[in-house]
This record gives structure tokens, C-alpha cells and sequence, in this order.
């Protein structure tokens, strides 16, 4: 699951700089079947990215608070949302974040990876929800 939940949200909209090698200017190939390949580590993970030319990226994440949460936790989660916040655990989403900004931390250029929330109730509207620091993987709100 550890894994799977970093490539579940790994959905998030990314921009990156790729470096080509002179003779395959024009010609980036990845393979196809990348993402079903099985990464024990990070390292590994950071490996491939580099592998494929990843030089930097500029990270934005899109955190999905549609009921869905509720029902997928039930079957998941103990029970719980997939957002419950325990003093005990990180719960998927904090732990598929951390994975992203460890992960991708050498690559990004401002060091900063802004979170943004879709779906709720209240807001109906994507917002911002908070920025991710890489400096220390704190979460802290930005209003």
C-alpha cells in the first residue's frame, strides 16, 4: 500500500525540466510500463526519475475531499476517512504527500510544494489548502 498510495497520488499536475541526450533531442522515450515496475525504496524511485532525465519539477498537489474518503476508509482505513488525523499514524494522504516531497525534494527548484483541496462540501471550488515545506516535511497552513 505504501507504494501504491504514492502512485495514487502521484495524479498530482507537474512541470519539469528534462535533459536530453544530444542524440535523442527531440526523442525523450520513457518506457511505457514505468509506473508498474516495483520500487522498494525511494532511492530507487529518485533513480528512475533521473534515469529518464528528470532534471527539476515544480510540484502541485490536488487533494480529493469527495465523500469517497468516507467510503474507501470503511473498507481501508479502520473504518475512517482517508483524511483522519491521528497523533499516532499519518493517514494515506499525509504519508502518499511526505513520499512525493521526499521523493522529488532534489528535484524541486523553490524547495516548496503547494497543496491545493477540491471537492468538499463546503467550498465547492478548488483551494488552497497548504504548502508543504521540503526544508523539514512539516505541514503548515497558508491562508
Amino acid at each position: 500500500m505504501f507504494f501504491s498510495t504514492f502512485l495514487l497520488l502521484f495524479w498530482t499536475i507537474y512541470s519539469w525540466t528534462v535533459r536530453l541526450n544530444r542524440d535523442e533531442i527531440g526523442n525523450l522515450r520513457i518506457n511505457n510500463s514505468w509506473d508498474s515496475q516495483r520500487y522498494d525504496t525511494l532511492d530507487q524511485v529518485k533513480e528512475a526519475l533521473e534515469k529518464v532525465g528528470l532534471e527539476s519539477s515544480n510540484i502541485i498537489i490536488g487533494v480529493d475531499f469527495t465523500k469517497s474518503n468516507e467510503w474507501t476508509g470503511k473498507h481501508c482505513f479502520n473504518g475512517r476517512s482517508l483524511h483522519h488525523i491521528s497523533e499516532d499514524s499519518l493517514n494515506p494522504y499525509e504519508q502518499a504527500i511526505s513520499i512525493i516531497g521526499k521523493t522529488l525534494s532534489t528535484f524541486d527548484e523553490d524547495n516548496r510544494i503547494p497543496c491545493f483541496g477540491f471537492g468538499d462540501s463546503k467550498q465547492k471550488l478548488l483551494h488552497r489548502l497548504l504548502v508543504l515545506s521540503l526544508c523539514n516535511l512539516h505541514f503548515s497552513v497558508q491562508k
